[in-house]
């Protein structure tokens, strides 16, 4: 009876409960089966249309599809669904879970913009994110909740050099790196205890990965991490773009090789797996790399890196003597894709760097790149 009386009184009215649909969502989202994430959401609808919940993490499969594909013909529009999700938890009653989904969908949108080159919209909407956040950590400073995103952003601002951290502070933008780290350390024990919370800690302690490899170096801690997560789910493809991606950091190219064994076989859901794989066998001057790299470009719909994988292309061609091949890659990494990524522009540089007479330094390098010192 009582639990039919809560649910009658927030039937109709704006509010926060992480169902079981909601967690079914969420379970989903994090081995990017977005289909069922839908579905679950279909049904969390249906029972109880007010939940607020259900925007937030429909925001999540806009923010993963704008990453994983980057349909930049989209981009007006997912970030105009997700102005009007920011609007629609705002309508929402008080609670421990408004400010910190408001702070998160900002954060999406701001990633969301830098991914799409819009820097300043980026760094408005990051600074807005902080502010969300920071309150929601005053008002709720027990919820668990409110650790997570809080914790890594006062980090990143708290590693930015001193004339960045002036503007920082300008922005609103505050944060100690050490005390940071320790904090979300201490927040991420508590979040382990927490079986409700189970799927945030997993997003939490793959965070905490990055935070040791891009703010304190620490490279092994930062693979070990990552590893354990991948270990409990070994067939989710977001889990491989997290190990693939610091194992090419540490250049632990076997690792990367290891773990995308499986897409030589068949297409990865997400076209970015592609491209490490063919990167991942370039770099032990595999042939094979351009048919997965190949595959990349055919697959994604975005204009970020495409320079890079043409031009990667091209190198195969000449390690193995094919120079017609060769060429017509390089005037493809000119003529295809854009130049907002750090990889494309380098791509861009780098056409004609390597011929006939010093493919032997080409092809040290990417041995070296993949950790193959003895090669």
């Amino acid at each position: 009876l009582a639990a039919f009386l809560v649910f009658s009184n927030l039937k109709g009215k704006p509010h926060f409960n992480y169902s079981n649909n909601c967690e079914i969502a969420h379970q989903a989202l994090l081995r990017f089966d977005l289909e069922a994430c839908r579905k679950a959401l279909s049904r969390e609808r249906t029972k109880n249309p007010d939940n607020l919940l259900i925007p937030y993490f429909r925001n999540y499969i806009d923010f993963f599809k704008a990453f994983a594909f980057e349909n930049g013909n989209s981009y007006s529009r997912v970030i105009e669904k997700m102005d009007q999700r920011i609007n629609t938890i705002n309508d929402g009653p008080e609670s421990k879970y408004k400010k910190l989904l408001q702070g998160e969908v900002y954060l999406h949108q701001s990633l969301v913009h830098l991914k799409f080159g819009d820097n300043l919209k980026a760094a408005w909407d990051l600074s807005r994110a902080y502010q969300f956040l920071e309150d929601n950590k005053e008002q709720y400073p027990d919820f668990l909740l409110a650790d997570r995103a809080y914790y890594a952003l006062q980090a990143i601002v708290g590693s930015l050099p001193q004339s960045y951290y002036i503007l920082a502070n300008l922005a609103g933008l505050d944060g100690s790196l050490n005390e940071a780290i320790n904090k979300y350390k201490a927040s991420l024990k508590q979040l382990a205890n927490n079986n409700k919370y189970r799927y945030f800690y997993r997003e939490s302690k793959v965070l905490y990965a990055y935070l040791q490899l891009h703010l304190l170096g620490n490279e092994a801690k930062a693979l070990k991490i990552v590893k354990s997560v991948a270990k409990e789910a070994p067939n989710n493809p977001v889990n491989k773009v997290f190990l693939t991606n610091i194992a090419d950091q540490v250049k632990n190219n076997k690792l990367v090789l290891e773990t995308l064994r499986q897409y030589r076989e068949s297409k990865p859901p997400i076209p970015y797996l592609d491209y490490k794989l063919g990167e991942a066998l370039l770099k032990k001057h595999d042939p094979e790399a351009r048919f997965y790299l190949g595959r990349y470009i055919k697959n994604f719909e975005g204009k970020s890196y495409v320079k890079d994988p043409y031009l990667k292309i091209g190198w195969s061609y000449l390690m193995t003597g094919q120079m017609d091949q060769y060429q017509n890659c390089l005037y493809l990494v000119k003529q295809k894709g854009g130049k907002r990524r750090a990889e494309d522009q380098q791509a861009l540089k780098e056409v004609g760097q390597y011929d006939q007479t010093n493919v032997w330094l080409l092809k040290a390098r990417l041995a070296f790149d993949g950790g193959y010192y003895d090669t």
